[in-house]
């Protein structure tokens, strides 16, 4: 019986994993000059927010994927039907988890309160009229201010 050992399993999977990786930040790069050069502006700005929406959900799973599914494997080898149960249930608060706390971060911060656009370009106008000003510019006192 001719079977390859553990280590050069995990040598493939390495090599394998290293060539996706190296593909996908290829074709990210094609893809973005692609919609940059075929498609206008505003479809590459919309490609750009939901791959950050989906970096952001990738980011707050926090590698929990991983650790669950490593969890798994001795009930399922075992036949444990009730710890398979227990650590699905786990899996499924903590996505519930990370989703309303996703949702209440992006609801509680970075809105501005109102939106100009000049001359076709927007610029957000924040509550406070000194931020994109100079030192120079700025009162030396805020009315209301204790400084």
């Amino acid at each position: 019986m001719n079977s390859k050992s553990r280590t050069q399993y995990s040598a493939y999977n390495t090599s394998i994993a290293l060539f996706s990786r190296a593909a996908a930040i290829l074709m990210g790069y094609v893809v973005r000059v692609v919609f940059t050069h075929v498609l206008s502006e505003n479809y590459v700005g919309i490609n750009g927010l939901f791959t950050d929406i989906l970096n952001v959900l990738s980011l707050s799973e926090m590698g929990i994927e991983t650790a669950i599914s490593f969890a798994l494997y001795k009930p399922i080898a075992d036949g444990n039907t009730e710890a398979q149960k227990s650590i699905m249930h786990l899996y499924q608060w903590f996505y519930r988890f990370v989703a309303v706390f996703v949702a209440a971060a992006s609801r509680s911060g970075g809105k501005p309160d109102s939106v100009m656009v000049v001359s076709g370009i927007k610029k957000q106008a924040t509550a406070n009229p000194w931020i994109n000003c100079g030192q120079a510019d700025a009162p030396k006192s805020i009315p209301g201010s204790k400084v």
